[in-house]
């Protein structure tokens, strides 16, 4: 008589097609958590060629995915941008063996792009309801996507985790706001209006430096594992558009639904937050007292006021807990623990 056979788990692992560890650092941080509670990574190459694409689709499926037997699991990070002939494809073949399939969302990028070569919102919902189940950011974007049709049994992650080994420097109470991110993307540093106090310390990719206020200082880039070792005081800033009066554009308004990473890079680094008041992740950093929110940045400066340099070592020491939770993937293993059940 034959044994039962033990059902295996999987993670998709897409990489650029010209640099295979050119992966966005959230993603690979979930294929690298997900594979310590046993996944194993499914390495698939993203193809920019459509054409390409198309005609490679059923061979990269087979070659990919004929090991997965009738209840074995795999994990797909959503979107896979390898198109939708090849994730409809492959929704048919994973059906038709019977392997479980959990969606995890990194983005909905028709709520950040106002941009037709994203799929709708329709299409998104759709592609969702062909998963078991859907890991979405946090309670807001799941409620929101199950108000437009979303089906599946859904678990909100909360807060992206951040894997790194840096070591952390002690915080100093400071009116300084930390940013991190792509410097040439965010519009409204050009328009911001000092105060006398406040001041602003930038990592990241940048090359008109020429056009950045005077009280701003600019740090260079670093490595994503690097940069939380490099903040030594103040605050992290999450905030996005075209105005640092208030939200504007569809890439700020996205705030309302997604996790930004840098909310996980800041918090993994021990550094409390400063945040949009109207964020789906405000509730978080309120609710772990890791960080402030804010209607502009234009009131930062009346907010930071209104604390003392004991209340800010308490958001720092709360936010050091958190940081040895993301580090370690804790809200990524809890999300797919949770999932494995269902």
């Amino acid at each position: 008589m034959g044994g039962k056979i033990l059902a295996n788990k999987y993670v998709v692992n897409v990489t650029l097609e010209k640099q295979r560890n050119a992966m966005s650092k959230a993603k690979s941080d979930v294929t690298d958590f997900a594979s310590e509670i046993g996944y194993e990574p499914i390495n698939l190459a993203q193809i920019d060629n459509k054409i390409k694409r198309v005609v490679l689709t059923n061979f990269i499926i087979k070659k990919a995915f004929g090991k997965l037997r009738k209840n074995d699991t795999l994990l797909v990070q959503f979107p896979t941008y390898m198109g939708k002939h090849f994730d409809d494809r492959l929704f048919v073949w994973l059906k038709t063996h019977g392997v479980k399939t959990i969606a995890l969302i990194h983005d909905i990028d028709c709520l950040r792009f106002d941009d037709p070569k994203y799929p709708s919102l329709a299409t998104v919902v759709n592609q969702l309801n062909n998963f078991d189940i859907v890991i979405s950011s946090n309670k807001v974007m799941s409620k929101f996507l199950q108000n437009n049709g979303l089906n599946p049994a859904t678990i909100s992650l909360d807060i992206f985790d951040y894997k790194h080994n840096a070591t952390l420097q002690q915080k100093e109470f400071s009116e300084t706001l930390n940013f991190a991110g792509n410097l040439d993307k965010s519009k409204f540093l050009q328009d911001l209006e000092g105060n006398g106090t406040i001041k602003y310390e930038l990592f990241g990719k940048l090359t008109e430096k020429e056009n950045l206020p005077s009280f701003t200082k600019y740090n260079g880039s670093f490595l994503p594992e690097q940069l939380p070792g490099e903040f030594k005081k103040g605050f992290g800033l999450v905030w996005d558009g075209e105005s640092p009066h208030k939200v504007l554009g569809k890439i700020g308004l996205y705030q309302r639904y997604n996790n930004p990473h840098k909310v996980s890079l800041y918090l993994s680094a021990g550094l409390p937050v400063i945040i949009w008041n109207q964020a789906a992740l405000a509730e978080f950093v309120l609710e772990n007292k890791v960080g402030l929110v804010v209607d502009s940045l234009d009131s930062v400066a009346d907010k930071i006021a209104q604390i003392s340099p004991k209340e800010y070592n308490e958001m720092v020491a709360n936010a050091e807990q958190l940081s040895k939770k993301l580090v370690t993937g804790t809200f990524t293993k809890e999300a797919l623990k949770k999932a494995e059940l269902l």
